[in-house]
Protein backbone atom coordinates (compact mmCIF):
# COMPACT_ATOMS: atom_id res chain seq x y z
CA UNK A 1 0.00 0.00 0.00
CA UNK A 2 1.60 3.31 -1.03
CA UNK A 3 2.34 6.37 1.75
CA UNK A 4 -0.95 7.89 0.25
CA UNK A 5 -2.91 5.16 0.16
CA UNK A 6 -1.97 4.06 4.62
CA UNK A 7 -2.75 7.67 5.32
CA UNK A 8 -6.12 7.97 3.91
CA UNK A 9 -6.75 4.18 5.11
CA UNK A 10 -5.44 5.10 8.25
CA UNK A 11 -7.90 8.32 8.77
CA UNK A 12 -10.77 6.43 7.49
CA UNK A 13 -10.42 4.32 10.43
CA UNK A 14 -10.93 6.85 12.66
CA UNK A 15 -14.49 7.67 11.73
CA UNK A 16 -16.79 5.67 14.17
CA UNK A 17 -18.91 4.43 11.28
CA UNK A 18 -16.07 2.59 9.82
CA UNK A 19 -16.83 -1.07 9.95
CA UNK A 20 -16.11 -4.17 7.73
CA UNK A 21 -18.19 -6.32 4.87
CA UNK A 22 -20.66 -8.28 6.40
CA UNK A 23 -19.14 -11.75 6.40
CA UNK A 24 -20.71 -14.12 3.72
CA UNK A 25 -21.66 -17.53 3.60
CA UNK A 26 -19.05 -20.12 3.91
CA UNK A 27 -17.96 -21.25 0.90
CA UNK A 28 -17.21 -25.33 0.09
CA UNK A 29 -14.17 -25.28 -2.60
CA UNK A 30 -14.05 -28.91 -2.43
CA UNK A 31 -15.48 -30.67 -5.68
CA UNK A 32 -18.49 -31.45 -4.44
CA UNK A 33 -19.50 -27.59 -3.46
CA UNK A 34 -18.19 -27.28 -6.62
CA UNK A 35 -20.97 -29.94 -8.33
CA UNK A 36 -22.98 -28.77 -5.49
CA UNK A 37 -23.13 -24.99 -6.85
CA UNK A 38 -22.93 -25.52 -10.95
CA UNK A 39 -26.22 -27.68 -10.03
CA UNK A 40 -28.08 -24.87 -8.05
CA UNK A 41 -27.48 -22.56 -11.29
CA UNK A 42 -28.58 -25.45 -13.50
CA UNK A 43 -31.70 -25.29 -11.17
CA UNK A 44 -32.00 -21.80 -11.23
CA UNK A 45 -31.64 -21.49 -14.92
CA UNK A 46 -34.63 -23.85 -15.57
CA UNK A 47 -36.49 -22.62 -12.69
CA UNK A 48 -36.30 -19.04 -13.32
CA UNK A 49 -36.78 -16.46 -11.11
CA UNK A 50 -38.85 -19.10 -8.43
CA UNK A 51 -35.70 -19.86 -7.18
CA UNK A 52 -33.43 -17.08 -8.82
CA UNK A 53 -31.27 -14.81 -5.84
CA UNK A 54 -32.73 -11.34 -4.95
CA UNK A 55 -33.47 -8.98 -7.69
CA UNK A 56 -30.26 -7.25 -7.82
CA UNK A 57 -28.86 -5.18 -6.00
CA UNK A 58 -30.29 -1.59 -6.96
CA UNK A 59 -34.37 -1.76 -7.08
CA UNK A 60 -36.21 1.42 -7.54
CA UNK A 61 -38.62 2.92 -5.30
CA UNK A 62 -42.34 2.05 -6.18
CA UNK A 63 -43.99 5.30 -7.99
CA UNK A 64 -40.39 7.69 -8.41
CA UNK A 65 -39.97 8.93 -10.99
CA UNK A 66 -36.57 8.51 -13.29
CA UNK A 67 -35.45 12.17 -12.10
CA UNK A 68 -36.14 11.26 -8.57
CA UNK A 69 -34.43 7.92 -8.99
CA UNK A 70 -31.34 9.77 -10.21
CA UNK A 71 -31.12 12.49 -7.25
CA UNK A 72 -31.99 9.96 -5.03
CA UNK A 73 -29.05 8.11 -6.06
CA UNK A 74 -26.37 11.34 -6.55
CA UNK A 75 -27.31 12.36 -2.96
CA UNK A 76 -26.15 8.82 -1.81
CA UNK A 77 -23.45 8.59 -3.25
CA UNK A 78 -22.18 12.05 -1.95
CA UNK A 79 -23.22 11.49 1.24
CA UNK A 80 -21.38 7.98 0.98
CA UNK A 81 -17.56 10.00 -0.75
CA UNK A 82 -18.24 13.09 1.82
CA UNK A 83 -18.29 11.36 4.96
CA UNK A 84 -15.69 8.75 3.49
CA UNK A 85 -17.89 5.65 4.51
CA UNK A 86 -15.86 3.50 2.59
CA UNK A 87 -18.12 0.25 3.58
CA UNK A 88 -20.96 1.49 1.94
CA UNK A 89 -19.34 1.77 -1.87
CA UNK A 90 -21.15 -1.89 -1.66
CA UNK A 91 -24.44 -1.39 -1.49
CA UNK A 92 -24.27 1.06 -4.59
CA UNK A 93 -23.40 -0.30 -7.90
CA UNK A 94 -23.03 2.46 -9.17
CA UNK A 95 -20.75 4.04 -7.01
CA UNK A 96 -18.72 0.91 -7.29
CA UNK A 97 -18.68 0.82 -10.54
CA UNK A 98 -17.22 4.36 -10.90
CA UNK A 99 -14.21 3.33 -8.75
CA UNK A 100 -13.79 0.44 -11.63
CA UNK A 101 -14.10 2.53 -14.75
CA UNK A 102 -10.73 3.64 -16.81
CA UNK A 103 -10.51 7.72 -16.91
CA UNK A 104 -10.86 8.05 -20.32
CA UNK A 105 -14.00 5.41 -20.56
CA UNK A 106 -15.51 8.07 -18.07
CA UNK A 107 -15.04 10.33 -20.20
CA UNK A 108 -16.73 8.99 -22.93
CA UNK A 109 -19.45 7.51 -21.36
CA UNK A 110 -21.15 10.51 -19.69
CA UNK A 111 -20.31 12.56 -22.70
CA UNK A 112 -23.95 14.94 -22.67
CA UNK A 113 -24.01 13.03 -26.45
CA UNK A 114 -24.22 9.68 -24.67
CA UNK A 115 -26.05 9.59 -21.71
CA UNK A 116 -29.01 7.62 -23.12
CA UNK A 117 -29.65 5.63 -19.60
CA UNK A 118 -29.54 6.05 -15.94
CA UNK A 119 -26.58 4.52 -14.74
CA UNK A 120 -24.90 6.91 -17.07
CA UNK A 121 -26.78 10.01 -16.16
CA UNK A 122 -25.89 9.33 -12.34
CA UNK A 123 -22.24 8.79 -13.15
CA UNK A 124 -22.06 12.48 -15.30
CA UNK A 125 -23.59 13.76 -11.81
CA UNK A 126 -21.18 12.48 -9.39
CA UNK A 127 -17.98 11.28 -11.20
CA UNK A 128 -15.82 14.83 -10.42
CA UNK A 129 -16.13 13.59 -7.18
CA UNK A 130 -13.97 10.43 -7.57
CA UNK A 131 -10.47 12.21 -6.50
CA UNK A 132 -7.23 10.61 -6.80
CA UNK A 133 -7.44 10.49 -2.59
CA UNK A 134 -11.14 8.62 -2.14
CA UNK A 135 -9.69 6.40 -4.82
CA UNK A 136 -6.72 5.45 -2.85
CA UNK A 137 -8.35 5.62 0.39
CA UNK A 138 -11.22 3.37 -0.75
CA UNK A 139 -8.49 1.10 -2.06
CA UNK A 140 -6.66 0.84 0.65
CA UNK A 141 -9.89 0.17 2.50
CA UNK A 142 -10.34 -3.06 0.24
CA UNK A 143 -7.10 -3.89 0.64
CA UNK A 144 -7.18 -4.23 4.41
CA UNK A 145 -11.30 -6.01 4.07
CA UNK A 146 -9.62 -8.86 1.90
CA UNK A 147 -6.64 -9.18 4.52
CA UNK A 148 -8.74 -9.92 6.91
CA UNK A 149 -11.76 -12.08 5.28
CA UNK A 150 -8.20 -13.93 3.91
CA UNK A 151 -7.68 -14.93 7.35
CA UNK A 152 -11.19 -15.62 8.64
CA UNK A 153 -11.72 -17.69 6.04
CA UNK A 154 -8.69 -19.62 5.58
CA UNK A 155 -8.58 -18.51 2.10
CA UNK A 156 -5.16 -16.66 0.43
CA UNK A 157 -5.70 -15.24 -3.16
CA UNK A 158 -2.63 -14.46 -5.43
CA UNK A 159 -1.35 -14.00 -9.38
CA UNK A 160 -2.65 -17.05 -10.56
CA UNK A 161 -5.59 -17.47 -12.54
CA UNK A 162 -7.40 -19.63 -14.53
CA UNK A 163 -9.40 -19.76 -17.34
CA UNK A 164 -13.03 -17.74 -17.77
CA UNK A 165 -14.74 -20.57 -19.58
CA UNK A 166 -14.19 -24.32 -20.18
CA UNK A 167 -14.14 -23.42 -24.13
CA UNK A 168 -14.38 -20.28 -26.32
CA UNK A 169 -13.21 -18.48 -28.66
CA UNK A 170 -12.39 -14.83 -29.90
CA UNK A 171 -15.32 -14.70 -32.73
CA UNK A 172 -13.96 -12.57 -35.76
CA UNK A 173 -12.83 -8.80 -35.97
CA UNK A 174 -12.63 -6.76 -32.90
CA UNK A 175 -15.58 -4.93 -31.22
CA UNK A 176 -14.22 -3.45 -28.44
CA UNK A 177 -10.56 -1.66 -28.02
CA UNK A 178 -10.45 -2.29 -24.23
CA UNK A 179 -12.53 -5.62 -24.05
CA UNK A 180 -12.77 -9.07 -25.50
CA UNK A 181 -16.10 -11.13 -25.97
CA UNK A 182 -15.50 -14.54 -25.35
CA UNK A 183 -18.37 -16.43 -27.30
CA UNK A 184 -19.50 -19.52 -25.86
CA UNK A 185 -22.72 -21.63 -25.51
CA UNK A 186 -25.19 -20.00 -23.07
CA UNK A 187 -25.78 -21.11 -19.88
CA UNK A 188 -21.93 -22.18 -19.52
CA UNK A 189 -20.65 -21.70 -16.19
CA UNK A 190 -17.72 -18.16 -15.80
CA UNK A 191 -15.27 -18.62 -13.67
CA UNK A 192 -12.70 -16.03 -12.00
CA UNK A 193 -9.78 -15.49 -13.92
CA UNK A 194 -8.18 -14.17 -10.86
CA UNK A 195 -8.82 -14.17 -7.15
CA UNK A 196 -10.00 -11.05 -5.28
CA UNK A 197 -13.41 -9.14 -3.55
CA UNK A 198 -16.15 -8.87 -5.09
CA UNK A 199 -17.25 -5.18 -5.74
CA UNK A 200 -20.53 -5.15 -7.97
CA UNK A 201 -22.53 -8.21 -8.17
CA UNK A 202 -25.73 -7.39 -10.26
CA UNK A 203 -28.21 -9.50 -10.94
CA UNK A 204 -32.00 -8.06 -11.68
CA UNK A 205 -31.61 -6.59 -15.06
CA UNK A 206 -34.59 -5.68 -16.74
CA UNK A 207 -34.75 -5.28 -20.68
CA UNK A 208 -37.29 -2.16 -20.02
CA UNK A 209 -36.29 -0.81 -16.44
CA UNK A 210 -32.95 1.51 -16.55
CA UNK A 211 -32.69 1.18 -12.51
CA UNK A 212 -32.13 -2.56 -13.04
CA UNK A 213 -28.67 -2.36 -13.08
CA UNK A 214 -25.56 -0.14 -12.91
CA UNK A 215 -24.82 -0.81 -16.67
CA UNK A 216 -27.70 -1.11 -19.18
CA UNK A 217 -25.38 -2.39 -21.89
CA UNK A 218 -23.40 -4.93 -19.82
CA UNK A 219 -26.87 -6.28 -17.89
CA UNK A 220 -25.55 -8.48 -15.04
CA UNK A 221 -22.60 -7.94 -13.88
CA UNK A 222 -19.89 -8.89 -11.78
CA UNK A 223 -16.61 -7.25 -10.77
CA UNK A 224 -13.95 -8.05 -8.61
CA UNK A 225 -10.57 -6.62 -7.29
CA UNK A 226 -7.32 -8.24 -6.09
CA UNK A 227 -5.16 -6.50 -4.07
CA UNK A 228 -2.44 -8.17 -5.17
CA UNK A 229 -1.79 -7.65 -8.76
CA UNK A 230 -4.40 -3.94 -8.11
CA UNK A 231 -6.44 -5.53 -11.20
CA UNK A 232 -9.92 -5.53 -11.11
CA UNK A 233 -11.95 -8.44 -13.70
CA UNK A 234 -15.52 -7.39 -14.91
CA UNK A 235 -17.52 -9.88 -16.49
CA UNK A 236 -20.91 -8.96 -18.07
CA UNK A 237 -24.08 -10.25 -20.02
CA UNK A 238 -24.55 -13.12 -17.43
CA UNK A 239 -27.66 -14.69 -16.91
CA UNK A 240 -26.91 -15.93 -13.44
CA UNK A 241 -25.17 -14.78 -10.86
CA UNK A 242 -23.53 -16.62 -8.28
CA UNK A 243 -21.17 -14.39 -5.77
CA UNK A 244 -22.63 -11.61 -3.91
CA UNK A 245 -20.55 -8.08 -3.28
CA UNK A 246 -18.15 -8.15 -0.68
CA UNK A 247 -17.51 -11.95 -1.23
CA UNK A 248 -14.22 -13.20 -1.25
CA UNK A 249 -13.41 -15.69 -4.23
CA UNK A 250 -9.97 -17.42 -5.23
CA UNK A 251 -9.31 -17.66 -9.21
CA UNK A 252 -11.03 -21.06 -10.34
CA UNK A 253 -14.60 -20.04 -8.41
CA UNK A 254 -17.51 -20.17 -10.60
CA UNK A 255 -19.35 -16.54 -10.89
CA UNK A 256 -22.56 -17.27 -12.81
CA UNK A 257 -23.75 -18.61 -16.09
CA UNK A 258 -23.31 -16.99 -20.17
CA UNK A 259 -26.37 -15.31 -20.76
CA UNK A 260 -27.34 -12.38 -22.97
CA UNK A 261 -28.60 -9.89 -20.35
CA UNK A 262 -27.83 -6.12 -21.19
CA UNK A 263 -29.05 -3.47 -23.65
CA UNK A 264 -26.27 -4.63 -26.20
CA UNK A 265 -26.26 -8.69 -25.89
CA UNK A 266 -30.08 -8.85 -26.52
CA UNK A 267 -29.59 -7.44 -30.23
CA UNK A 268 -29.78 -9.61 -33.01
CA UNK A 269 -26.50 -12.09 -33.18
CA UNK A 270 -25.22 -10.58 -30.18
CA UNK A 271 -25.70 -13.10 -27.63
CA UNK A 272 -23.81 -16.27 -27.01
CA UNK A 273 -20.59 -14.57 -25.24
CA UNK A 274 -18.81 -13.54 -22.00
CA UNK A 275 -17.82 -9.94 -21.99
CA UNK A 276 -14.60 -9.45 -20.00
CA UNK A 277 -12.59 -6.49 -19.04
CA UNK A 278 -9.64 -6.10 -17.23
CA UNK A 279 -8.26 -2.46 -15.84
CA UNK A 280 -5.33 -2.07 -13.72
CA UNK A 281 -4.72 0.41 -10.80
CA UNK A 282 -1.64 2.65 -11.41
CA UNK A 283 -0.59 3.83 -7.32
CA UNK A 284 1.94 6.40 -8.81
CA UNK A 285 -1.30 8.50 -10.55
CA UNK A 286 -3.97 7.29 -8.57
CA UNK A 287 -5.63 6.12 -11.86
CA UNK A 288 -7.10 3.24 -13.79
CA UNK A 289 -5.89 1.81 -17.24
CA UNK A 290 -7.53 -0.55 -18.85
CA UNK A 291 -5.93 -3.25 -20.63
CA UNK A 292 -6.33 -3.24 -24.50
CA UNK A 293 -7.90 -6.11 -26.50
CA UNK A 294 -4.98 -7.17 -28.05
CA UNK A 295 -3.28 -7.35 -24.05
CA UNK A 296 -6.38 -9.60 -23.31
CA UNK A 297 -6.16 -11.98 -26.10
CA UNK A 298 -2.44 -12.73 -25.23
CA UNK A 299 -3.16 -13.12 -21.60
CA UNK A 300 -6.21 -15.48 -22.08
CA UNK A 301 -4.53 -17.49 -25.16
CA UNK A 302 -1.74 -17.86 -22.76
CA UNK A 303 -4.27 -19.83 -19.59
CA UNK A 304 -6.23 -21.70 -22.99
CA UNK A 305 -3.01 -23.10 -24.10
CA UNK A 306 -2.08 -24.30 -20.93
CA UNK A 307 -5.51 -25.44 -19.45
Amino acid sequence: MSNLESKQFNDSTNNEHIDKFPEEPVVDNSRRGFLKKLAILGTAVALGPVISKAEGVISKEKNMTPEAFIADQVQKIKDIISNKRYEKVKDNAYLASLLYYSQRFLSETTDPSRQHFIPEKIMAEVKSLITPDFRAAYLGYLEQVTKDKERLKNKKISSKEKVPLQKFSFGKGENHKDAVDLFTHEQAPIYAIGGGIVMVADRGWKPNDETSSSSMRGGNTVIIFNYQTKEFYRYAHLKEVAVEPGELVLEGEILGTVGHTGKNATLKGHGQHLHFEINKYLSFSHSNKSLTADELKVRLQRLQDTA
